[in-house]
C-alpha cells in the first residue's frame, strides 16, 4: 500500500493538466488492484458519484470514462448503487444469479471479446470525513464459474476496502470539473 501511496503522490504533485492527473490516479489505482488480485485489466471498475449524488459514472476503464455516456442512477438495480447506499462492501461468487446491470458486461474493451462477470467484489470509496464518492468493483470473468477462477473472500473485501481508503482522497482531489 505504501508503494501505491508514493505513486499517487507523484502523480498529483506533477505539473499535468487536471484531466491527465485524474487519468494517472485512475491508472495507478487500477494497476495496483490488478497486481494485488491477479486480475485482467477489464476486471477492474472505478465508478464515481456525480450530479449531487444522483448518478454513478464509470471513471475506469478509461474507455468508458472517455466515452462519457456511462452514467446510471444510484437507485438503479446495481451492486454499485447498493454499495453506495449501504456504505458497505459486498461480494458475490455467483454473480450471474444476482440482478444487475449487465449492459457493461457486453461492451468490448481494448479489443477483447466481452466476458460475463461470474464473481464480483465491491467496496465503497469513502473520504476521511465519511463522504462516499464512489465504488471500486473487481470481478472475475469467464464463461462459467470454474473458468472465472477462485472465489472472493472476506479477506479480499478487507484488502480492497483498505485500498479504497487510501485511494479515495487522491481520486476526490483529481476529479476534473467536466467529469
Amino acid at each position: 500500500m505504501e508503494d501505491l501511496r508514493l505513486r499517487l503522490e507523484g502523480v498529483v504533485q506533477g505539473d499535468l493538466p487536471k484531466r491527465e492527473v485524474f487519468k494517472g490516479v485512475l491508472n495507478q489505482i487500477a494497476s495496483s488492484i490488478i497486481t494485488i488480485f491477479s486480475l485482467e485489466e477489464d476486471e477492474v471498475a472505478i465508478i464515481l458519484i456525480r450530479d449531487k449524488g444522483q448518478l454513478l459514472r464509470f471513471a475506469y476503464p478509461l474507455e468508458l470514462y472517455e466515452g462519457g455516456m456511462n452514467a446510471f442512477p444510484v437507485t438503479a438495480s446495481s451492486v454499485a448503487g447498493q454499495v453506495v447506499r449501504s456504505r458497505q462492501g459486498l461480494f458475490f461468487n455467483d454473480f450471474q444469479e444476482i440482478r444487475h446491470l449487465s449492459i457493461y458486461e457486453k461492451m468490448r474493451l481494448k479489443g477483447r471479446e466481452p466476458r460475463d462477470i461470474q464473481k464480483i467484489l465491491s467496496a465503497p470509496l469513502i473520504l476521511p470525513d465519511s463522504k462516499v464518492i464512489g465504488v471500486v468493483q473487481i470481478s472475475r470473468k469467464g464463461k462459467s464459474l470454474a473458468e472465472a477462477g477462485k472465489d472472493f473472500s472476506k479477506q479480499d473485501l478487507e484488502k480492497l476496502a483498505s485500498l479504497c481508503s487510501l485511494a479515495a482522497p487522491y481520486l476526490s482531489k483529481s476529479i476534473p470539473p467536466d467529469f
